[in-house]
């Protein structure tokens, strides 16, 4: 192919004036006009952590997205794509994909900030599946997932026999299953929502909405809450699939919505900006809308950035406050503003409300908004996680390092420095806490002291989505596969190949079942016992 590969200029030249102005300051312009020459790789270059604390917490949640994107692009133009062994009509089926393809446009879409209303991984799926219909694998070639990837290399093959059940959907199921009271809902792109019994897999029932459905599905009290794009959230009898209610939003609902005390908070974004409604949980009648309050995300997890107690809601606000409203009425109790503008949700343990803004953790009274304490590395560049606590431990990771902080005083209890900028929320479980950095290296500490208990080196590949259930760690890795590790040693246990990486989590994990969705509209029940060969 005669094309012209994407070079990192045509990812940077996507960024706002504010980020390539702070790009210009932290490289310089000989080495940004450098790298901006570079086609982009898999590699792992030295001035990533640059990059990364020049993004806003928006691009930044995307910035995989468009990366992942230029990547299969560059795969074909540079010939590497399936070792050679892409046919010469599969070759020229992708030549012409990527001539109708707007490359700037796509890249943009998936840098976009998620207030334009897309999916930030839309574009770049899109493009994945018109590959995967110019190139489609062998017979008997493709893995259970159904999506093209790479060999298992260091992933060992999930047993044949782990698997309970597969239930196919005529369409894309994006999100993780929903596991309650011994069923699995989920949505798809085929309009459908689907309850399947979760023993095995049979459908129970499905409704139809009016568009796509990206929103994940939550179950409370018998109701089944979920979204669609045809504007409207839906409240269904979880046993039955009866239509109890549904309210028309104005904008597409593609985030879970909070449900608590009588209610339901449900955001949504337009071209008119962020909007979270409050709609009564037992008749859909909207109690109040607030604008402007975000994030919706927690680093590449969709889900309401908002936590509830009792009725306090507290929310982060666009001007980087963290607010507290009256949960009935959506009234301000309180805010709080740091030195640092807060970006990601708060978290609530009894009394005490913790934010992390960048690179300052606060702790703050619930009832009144006071300040507790404050913890500040003053290092740039950094970006916020949401805070996670265990153990009388506040776990912190804002930079090139990982502190654990006494959640009574602040102190730094322990530190420990990373080969690059985390890049995943940490999970503690049975005092140890698990991160991965952004250039794929695995962690595990010692929660009181730090100490590393194992590591695993960098890899090709993103990390997301940490869990830990019954002494297994899961994760999802950018080569689409969904991977199991023993959480006490590190070693891998299984990966299973479920597709491209979306940037949305895909599993959930359930009285030792792992129920996971593959972008090619398959759902899939596994024995985690026997998958782990315990």
């Amino acid at each position: 192919m005669d094309s012209v590969p994407i070079v990192w200029g045509d990812v940077f030249k996507q960024l706002s004036t504010a980020e390539q102005d702070c790009l210009d300051a932290e490289l310089g312009k000989d080495q940004l006009q450098d790298i901006g020459a570079k086609p982009v790789s898999p590699e792992q270059p030295q001035w990533a952590p640059a990059v990364i604390g020049c993004l806003t917490p928006d691009t930044a949640t995307a910035f995989p997205g468009a990366m992942m994107f230029s990547l299969m692009v560059n795969e074909v133009l540079l010939g590497d794509a399936g070792q050679g062994e892409v046919s010469p009509e599969a070759r020229e089926c992708i030549e012409e994909l990527l001539a109708g393809t707007d490359i700037g446009a796509v890249i943009a879409a998936a840098l976009q900030d998620p207030s334009a209303g897309q999916m930030p991984n839309q574009a770049v799926m899109e493009f994945a599946m018109g590959i995967e219909m110019c190139a489609p694998p062998p017979a008997g070639a493709m893995p259970p997932g159904g999506m093209t990837g790479p060999p298992t290399g260091e992933h060992p093959p999930l047993p044949i026999e782990a698997t309970l059940w597969q239930f196919s959907v005529p369409g894309w199921a994006m999100n993780a299953p929903t596991v309650s009271d011994g069923m699995a809902y989920v949505g798809a792109d085929d309009l459908n929502v689907y309850a399947l019994d979760a023993a095995n897999g049979a459908p129970v029932w499905t409704f139809e909405t009016g568009d796509v459905v990206r929103s994940p599905a939550v179950v409370s009290d018998g109701v089944v809450y979920i979204g669609s794009n045809d504007n409207m959230l839906y409240a269904l009898d979880a046993a039955t699939g009866d239509l109890l209610w549904q309210h028309d939003t104005g904008s597409p609902v593609q985030y879970a919505p909070l449900v608590g005390d009588g209610a339901v908070y449900v955001p949504t974004i337009s071209e008119g900006g962020r909007k979270i409604h409050a709609l009564d949980a037992a008749s859909g009648a909207e109690l109040w809308v607030a604008p402007e309050y975000y994030p919706f995300d927690t680093g590449w997890e969709f889900g309401i950035g908002a936590a509830l107690a009792g009725d306090t809601l507290l929310m982060i606000d666009d001007q980087g406050g963290l607010q507290a409203l009256n949960a009935q009425i959506g009234e301000s109790i309180w805010n709080f503003r740091g030195e640092v503008r807060t970006d990601t949700p708060p978290v609530v343990v009894g009394d005490v409300v913790y934010v992390t803004a960048v690179n300052t953790a606060h702790a703050l009274d619930l009832e009144t908004g006071e300040e507790l304490w404050k913890f500040s590395t003053g290092m740039f560049p950094a970006r916020g996680f949401t805070p996670v606590i265990d153990g009388g431990m506040y776990f912190f990771a804002p930079d090139l390092h990982i502190y654990g902080l006494d959640t009574a005083t602040g102190e730094q209890a322990w530190i420990f420095g990373l080969e690059s900028m985390a890049g995943t929320v940490p999970v503690a479980s049975e005092g140890t806490v698990y991160i991965a950095s952004e250039y794929g290296a695995l962690y595990a500490f010692d929660q009181q002291t730090g100490e590393d208990r194992w590591i695993l080196d960098p890899s090709d590949n993103m990390l997301q989505s940490l869990e830990i259930a019954d002494g297994v760690l899961y994760l999802e890795s950018s080569d689409g596969y969904l991977q199991a590790l023993d959480a006490l040693t590190g070693e891998p246990l299984w990966g299973f190949n479920k597709g491209f990486f979306s940037g949305v989590r895909t599993y959930t994990v359930s009285d030792g079942v792992v129920y996971f969705s593959s972008l090619n509209g398959a759902i899939y029940a596994i024995d985690a016992t026997v998958a782990a060969g315990r």
